[in-house]
């Protein structure tokens, strides 16, 4: 035993002379949960994920068309992501924006509304804030759908809104200029002849009829629905009722919602599964420096040379996770309160998971550079399937279904099971047993196959 943790500790030293490879490694997940979670989180109330947009607003044209965009972007859901900010000036919404205190300024032309009715070009200029990346362009693309918008309507109501201008106009400064009924009736009816083709895509019905089992009504008894209860109330109390390991979007919307939680682990696991195999191409390395050979001919022997290195891979994955969680925690990520336990179990499952799945494909694979290339594909996949590049509740039904046949799926459910819900090392025996399995039987098949391999003077 004795000589087999020198082995370890001296290939350990060895390792960290030329530690640029595992240094990123692990910045690769922090920084990327750092960068999403920054710009997604919801950090400002706005419950979609973005920060309140500053939008300022100069309407040099106060008529018909751009008062109805004023009124239309007053209402409460829109205002809940985007901050309008109407400028009388346009010099001083510019000075506003040099001194970068919104995201973009948006100016309405003069004649805006008469030009869009008499069916000439009109151009809405758009100037974006340089300081930021992702909010300006999301104004922009909010620009580019007012503009199919405007578009549209106008050509369906052109002539009734033409009419309608017309017929208002000067009624703000003299009120008996204001149309009589049958004028307005006229109106009315012209307006409906345009929309009714339409109707069905303008109005859609509001409320719609479905038929449901006695297991839809069971479960809307199981999680106490009442009238008051929005759609989003229903999934965050159905995943908890049903252990649910998906997060819906609605839980962004409370209050105690930490995005840094659920994107810290999603990325640490294709991190960690990267580690295993630049763990396991340390045979590699030592093979091509020659090192390799006359540690097997010592009186340590294959089979003891083999368990050291694969036991330096396990050491590599656990101290990663490790290290992962401690700097989590410091950056305010992952709460200090979550069950010790359960945390040292998850995270051992991980790296025992990790660390067999390369030593099963170094085991088999005919080489170690084919194992390399081959293990690169498999963790992109897994990463793909198991939810480290994409969240589960996003995925078609049939991604879903594949995804209980991946590392990262039962190491990312049991890691947001402590982090993200709070629960303890009862809740999470059953990810962690799954990984403990892999790992177990993947080290000792990989073990075997190398020793064989090596025993017999095979090139691996």
């Amino acid at each position: 035993m004795s000589s087999l943790v020198l082995m370890v500790a001296k290939d350990l030293r060895r390792r960290l002379r030329t530690p640029v490879g595992l240094i990123v490694l692990l910045i690769f997940p922090l920084a990327f949960a750092g960068m999403v979670g920054t710009a997604f989180g919801p950090s400002s109330g706005s419950g979609s994920g973005l920060p309140v947009i500053t939008i300022l607003m100069v309407d040099h044209d106060e008529d018909l068309l751009s008062n109805a965009l004023q009124n239309a972007t007053g209402n409460e859901q829109f205002s809940q992501q985007f901050d309008l900010v109407w400028i009388e000036v346009e010099d001083e919404a510019r000075r506003m924006m040099d001194n970068g205190e919104a995201s973009a300024l948006l100016i309405l032309p003069e004649n805006f509304t008469t030009d869009l009715l008499d069916g000439k070009q009109v151009t809405l200029s758009l100037v974006k804030n340089p300081a930021e990346s992702i909010l300006p362009q999301v104004v922009e693309e909010m620009a580019g759908v007012l503009g199919v918008f405007l578009d549209t309507g106008v050509r369906i109501l052109g002539e009734p809104l033409k009419m309608a201008g017309e017929m208002f106009d000067g009624v703000e400064d003299d009120s008996s200029l204001f149309p009589d009924n049958q004028a307005l009736v006229a109106l009315t009816l012209q307006a409906a002849t345009q929309i009714r083709p339409i109707s069905r895509y303008v109005f859609p019905p509001a409320m719609v009829f479905d038929t449901v089992s006695e297991n839809d009504v069971a479960l809307a008894t199981l999680l106490q629905a009442s009238p008051g209860d929005t759609t989003d109330d229903l999934l965050r109390r159905q995943a908890t009722a049903a252990g649910n390991e998906e997060l819906t979007d609605a839980a962004a919307d409370d209050n105690g919602f930490n995005i840094f939680a659920v994107l810290l682990p999603m990325v640490s696991l294709m991190s960690i599964l990267f580690m295993g195999d630049n763990g396991m191409r340390d045979l590699l390395a030592e093979e091509k420096a020659g090192t390799l050979t006359r540690q097997f001919a010592s009186p340590a022997g294959v089979g003891r040379v083999l368990a050291g290195k694969i036991i330096l891979t396990l050491v590599i994955c656990s101290a990663a996770m490790l290290i992962l969680a401690v700097v989590g925690m410091a950056l305010g990520w992952i709460s200090t309160s979550i069950s010790l336990v359960g945390s040292v179990l998850q995270v051992g499952a991980i790296a025992l998971a990790a660390t067999g799945m390369s030593s099963f494909i170094y085991g088999f694979a005919r080489s170690h550079r084919a194992a390399a290339t081959f293990q690169s594909a498999l963790v992109m996949g897994m990463s793909m399937l198991g939810g480290s590049m994409v969240p589960l509740s996003q995925m078609p039904d049939f991604l879903k279904a594949m995804a209980p046949y991946t590392i990262n799926y039962w190491g990312i459910r049991g890691l947001t099971d402590l982090t993200v819900r709070g629960l303890g090392v009862a809740d999470v025996l059953q990810e962690a047993g799954v990984l403990l399995l892999i790992g177990l039987l993947g080290m000792a098949i990989g073990w075997w196959r190398l020793s064989r391999r090596y025993a017999l003077g095979a090139n691996a």
